[in-house]
């Protein structure tokens, strides 16, 4: 078995490999920041809820919230504050969890991006050989025409690995939330409640979704399948192109 062959069966197993895992990643990348984005709106809207309560609570004794700013939440719980932070410590655990999911999808990400440049660094290796052998090919109608297609196939895959490459890694949660803002305990102040109710996702993150799920649409939608098709069966020939 040569080279050539030896090459172009690696592009096309892990080429076959990529596309699945990158199509499967992508949409999980979708349902993830979409999960991610509820759940910190849950938290949000629990830390809001506890707040104003408290608000309206001390307004009933003549007092304004500022004025216990340094009060803890041992210092104010009754039992409606008892079960919204409850409510609120499982939001926050739940966004922990989802935030871990997300940098965890993050790095396969990082890992699919990396073996994408590894298979389109095959191809450079085998367009080099099919340069190579080019000056004698050029001489047989056998296989002029053949190269052409195959050289098309091999365009068509790099030209979409590319494309994957600069769809990935994705974009991590980090950048725009920190889950501990929400970590509540009996030690945690009013005035930390308040912050925790103005945590805002930016327009970038509620844009992630709706992108990730284009990207998984466009690059499902394209497939590799005549262009992998074409290059077996340039695998079934190549022992005897690399003789020529």
């Amino acid at each position: 078995m040569g080279k050539l062959k030896n090459s172009i069966d690696n592009v096309v197993k892990t080429t076959g490999t990529l596309e699945k895992a990158a199509g499967a990643l992508l949409e999980d990348r979708a349902r993830m920041t979409q999960n991610f984005l509820m759940a910190c709106d849950f938290c949000r809207g629990g830390a809001d809820s506890i707040y104003m309560y408290l608000m309206a609570k001390f307004k009933k004794n003549g007092e304004k919230i500022d004025a216990h700013k340094d009060d803890t939440l041992k210092d104010v719980i009754d039992g409606n504050i008892a079960k919204m932070v409850k409510e609120l410590v499982k939001g926050q655990s739940r966004v922990e969890k989802l935030k871990a999911a997300g940098d965890k999808n993050l790095k396969v990400g990082m890992a699919v991006k990396a073996n994408a440049g590894k298979v389109r660094n095959e191809i450079s290796s085998i367009n080099a050989i099919v340069a190579k052998k080019k000056k004698k090919l050029l001489a047989s109608k056998k296989y002029k025409t053949k190269l052409k297609e195959y050289e098309a196939a091999l365009a068509d895959i790099d030209s979409q690995l590319e494309a994957l490459e600069k769809m990935l890694p994705g974009k991590g949660y980090g950048k725009y939330v920190d889950p501990k803002i929400w970590k509540v305990s009996a030690s945690t102040k009013v005035s930390q409640i308040k912050d925790a109710t103005s945590t805002s996702l930016t327009m970038d993150m509620k844009m992630l979704p709706k992108e990730d799920e284009e990207h998984a649409k466009k690059f499902r939608g394209r497939g590799f399948a005549k262009s992998l098709a074409q290059m077996k069966k340039w695998s079934s020939e190549a022992d005897d192109m690399e003789k020529e």
